[in-house]
């Protein structure tokens, strides 16, 4: 029995030549160790996939798919500086000065915000 848990990464060896290999973090493992929920990482519109922890573990006896050690997402955990300034100074500008620290703010000037973001064209939901 393997020692799968979530946050490992698990990536599914293709057999055609030039394929991108699946890649696909481990969400959570039931308690019995029966069953086991994935999300493939290299799809943006992934969904997660219930799969049987026995399925997993007979893939990584037979070489179909082995354990990723290094995280290609880590440099999320910790963006750089600059990153992190650019989106302060967002808030922080004109438009969102000041709506933190009001009261109740979501559910009084929430529709009314959507709309704004929406007619400048930004993503805010």
């Amino acid at each position: 029995m393997s020692n799968l848990s979530v946050g490992m990464i698990v990536e599914w060896i293709s057999e055609q030549e030039g394929s991108t290999p699946l890649v696909e973090r481990i969400l959570w493992v039931n308690p019995t160790a029966t069953d086991l929920v994935s999300i493939q990482l290299d799809e943006p519109l992934a969904l997660p996939v219930w799969k049987r922890f026995a399925d997993i573990e007979e893939a990584l006896s037979n070489g179909s798919a082995i354990i990723r050690v290094a995280d290609p997402y880590a440099h999320r955990l910790h963006p750089p500086e600059s990153f992190l300034l650019k989106h302060r100074q967002r808030r922080e500008s004109e438009p969102f000065r000041g709506l933190a620290h009001q009261p109740d703010f979501r559910r009084s000037n929430g529709p009314c915000f959507s709309v704004g973001t929406q007619q400048r064209g930004n993503a805010y939901p």
